[in-house]
């Protein structure tokens, strides 16, 4: 798994050993293109020269999020910012981003953390109601 190394011995590690256990080849290949999609989206942007902050892109590494949390473990907004900052420390993740195009790995973990940084705002802009833990 792209991160399987990182998150060895955390409840993550363990839920997608228990996730991915039970995968056929099938759900594999699925696996892989839902996450080639996302990625060719994510290059596009990066190509067109679309900020990593831009919401458009933002929009596109939540579906990342929703990817992992889908297929491998259960990934918070905080755990994908997390999981941003492995991609810079990870060698083997940063090459693998970077050779899909140099810079996608600074790319993917700037726009991991505008996201994350979205949904705080969001999470803990002030309205009615009770204010969540922020």
């Amino acid at each position: 798994m792209n991160d399987i190394a990182h998150w060895a011995g955390t409840p993550q590690g363990q839920q997608v050993r228990e996730r991915t256990a039970t995968y056929t080849d099938a759900d594999w290949r699925a696996f892989r293109a839902e996450l080639s999609t996302i990625h060719v989206k994510i290059l596009g942007a990066m190509h067109t020269g679309t900020p990593p902050g831009d919401p458009a892109v933002m929009d596109l590494v939540e579906e990342h999020r929703s990817h992992v949390s889908r297929w491998q473990y259960d990934c918070d907004h905080e755990t994908h910012r997390q999981l941003a900052d492995v991609y810079l420390t990870t060698n083997r993740l940063a090459r693998s981003y970077e050779d899909m195009a140099p810079g996608l790995t600074m790319y993917m973990h700037q726009a991991m953390v505008a996201n994350y940084e979205r949904w705080v705002s969001r999470e803990c802009a002030p309205g009615p109601g009770p204010a969540p833990a922020c």
